[in-house]
This record gives structure tokens, C-alpha cells and sequence, in this order.
């Protein structure tokens, strides 16, 4: 965008080289925490970002764009996975698995503006309450 021309091309690259780097980082640490995966996609898409007025395209720009569609799809296996695991232990009324299953939904989907965050969210509310009145 406009606030781009107070930007050098090199100064443009160079934040995106950074913003590469720590995108692969946490993809290669994806097992480490939940959201990593989360967070590779958004530095692979704030390197795109800076790049999105320089032309012509670093060496590394289709490094970004197969980085971040790896990601993406890793995240999306994931959530479907994940999902499951939550909704299994829903039906089956186990309350307890059911919520932790649902926090490491919202922690591999930590944007709260994201529709599947907001679903995990609520169902969670919903089974901690459920705990709740089973405990009394």
C-alpha cells in the first residue's frame, strides 16, 4: 500500500527476508507449540506483505509462497483432525476430554476473528459449563 514509498525496495526485501526466516522457524517448530503453525502463516503472509510493491520478486519470493501454502494446508489437516478429536468426545458426554480438546483448538487457532476460533470457543464455554454441573 501507500505506506510502502517511505520504503526502500532493499529495506522492503530485507523485512520480508526477516519476516521468512521467523515464518520458517516456526513452521519447522510446529510440534512444539500448538499455535506455531499459526503464526508461520501469519510472518509468511506479512513477507508477502512487504513484498507485495517490489518488483521485481527476490530470489526467495517463491520460497514465501510454498512456505505459506505448506503451512496452510498443515494448519487446515490439523483443525480437521483436531476437530474431530473434540466432537467425538462431545458426543460421547465426556466433558472433561471434550474440553481439552477444545483448548488445543483455540490455541492452533488462537485468532479470535477467525470463525473456527469462534466456534471452538463457544462450544468450550458450552462443555465447561456442562463440567461444572456435573461437579455439583
Amino acid at each position: 500500500g501507500i505506506w510502502a514509498i517511505q520504503f526502500s525496495s532493499e529495506k522492503l526485501v530485507a523485512l520480508a527476508q526477516d519476516a521468512l526466516t521467523v515464518a520458517a522457524k516456526k513452521f519447522n517448530e510446529r510440534e512444539v507449540r500448538y499455535g506455531n503453525l499459526s503464526e508461520a502463516i501469519r510472518a509468511y503472509r506479512e513477507a508477502l506483505f512487504y513484498l507485495d510493491t517490489v518488483n521485481p520478486k527476490p530470489d526467495f519470493y517463491n520460497a514465501i509462497i510454498e512456505g505459506f501454502e505448506a503451512a496452510d494446508n498443515e494448519l487446515e489437516k490439523r483443525y480437521q483432525e483436531q476437530r474431530f478429536r473434540a466432537d467425538r468426545a462431545i458426543n460421547l458426554s465426556d466433558w472433561a476430554a471434550a474440553a481439552k480438546e477444545l483448548r488445543i483448538l483455540c490455541e492452533l487457532i488462537p485468532d479470535r476473528a477467525d470463525s473456527r476460533n469462534k466456534e471452538a470457543a463457544r462450544k468450550l464455554i458450552d462443555v465447561e459449563n456442562r463440567l461444572g454441573k456435573a461437579r455439583h
